[in-house]
């Protein structure tokens, strides 16, 4: 998933992975307008 978003031209500071052992969202605030990441990989997160 990560490698397609990369393909069609997103950056990768853009993008966030919370999945099993990577907390990738763990302290960031997603509300806050200076917050660069757009897409969030996710799985168990959403459950």
């Amino acid at each position: 998933m990560k490698a397609t978003l990369l393909e069609h031209g997103v950056p990768e500071t853009a993008i966030a992975i919370a999945t099993g052992n990577q907390r990738e969202l763990d302290g960031v605030d997603l509300f806050d307008p200076a917050c660069p990441i757009e897409h969030v990989i996710t799985v168990e997160a959403l459950r």
